[in-house]
């Protein structure tokens, strides 16, 4: 790991979480986040950027990681590497702002969530997981739930929902549920190829298996059309994310909607956390 590669690509990939930030009013500083942590690499860069936010803001925000221990029909406990990884990763000396305060770090308090419930199809297990996620924000006396969804997950989204359901609807950066719990996506302005720039610095841990429904989602027919396209235009990803946000009125800062967790028969929110 290269201290230098890591803080640079951390400094530029924190603009943009920024710029995010600031654009969507995300509520971090200050604030107790629980990072849905998957295992995957986005998740994880989420994580790496918050730990570079709190040493960059003046009301350092407080860092939980959630891991939901079910995919679809599987359990699935968390691997040692990712246990590993996590409980390291407030130490990673490139994420440390060269111009912050040499206080000790903080650790990462980890949580692994469970249902009894199970799920056979995509849109009911994310439903679950988005609810056991909320219910740790609730438990854990927070008020923001993080997501690493990137940009190429709201263009994705937007495209699921205007063939498969009919409506121009992307998700949204900001979202707030029952009026008490923010759910943000601070990733927004972040790609799939930064983030495995960061995650290849950093030496993230080998991704869990995809889940077994995987392979059947319409989301993945959308991503192959999506990098197919790219791969003949490189602005796709950025006019789909652009799309995604005029769809919602989104292009400078604003209040937040306020949503129940069931979402419309059909209509995506985004894609698996």
């Amino acid at each position: 790991m290269d201290p230098r590669k890591v803080n640079y690509l951390a400094g530029k990939l924190l603009a943009k979480l920024r710029k995010a930030e600031r654009d969507f009013s995300l509520p971090l500083q200050g604030r107790k986040i629980v990072v849905a942590v998957s295992g995957g690499w986005d998740s994880l860069a989420l994580l790496a950027l918050l730990v570079r936010y709190r040493h960059v803001v003046a009301s350092k925000p407080k860092l939980f990681a959630a891991y939901v221990a079910f995919q679809g029909p599987q359990q699935r406990a968390p691997s040692l590497s990712l246990l590993s990884f996590v409980s390291q990763i407030p130490s990673f000396p490139g994420l440390r702002s060269p111009k912050s305060d040499p206080e000790p770090s903080e650790r990462i308090p980890f949580f692994t969530l469970s249902s009894k419930k199970t799920a056979q199809e995509c849109g009911r297990c994310r439903y679950l997981r988005r609810e056991v996620l909320l219910r740790a924000v609730g438990a854990l006396g927070a008020d923001v739930l993080a997501l690493g969804h990137h940009a190429e997950d709201f263009g994705e989204t937007l495209l699921m929902n205007l063939i498969f359901s009919g409506t121009c609807e992307g998700m949204a950066p900001h979202l707030k549920y029952f009026g008490r719990y923010s759910v943000v996506r601070p990733l927004v302005y972040i790609t799939k190829r930064e983030i495995r720039s960061l995650a290849r610095a950093l030496n993230f841990p080998d991704p869990p298996p995809a889940c077994p429904l995987t392979q059947d989602a319409k989301r993945s027919s959308i991503r192959f059309m999506v990098q197919s396209l790219a791969k003949r235009n490189r602005h796709v990803i950025t006019n789909l994310m652009s799309a995604s946000l005029k769809s919602l009125g989104l292009r400078k800062s604003r209040t937040p909607p306020i949503f129940p967790l069931i979402l419309p028969p059909g209509q995506e929110d985004s894609s698996p956390v």
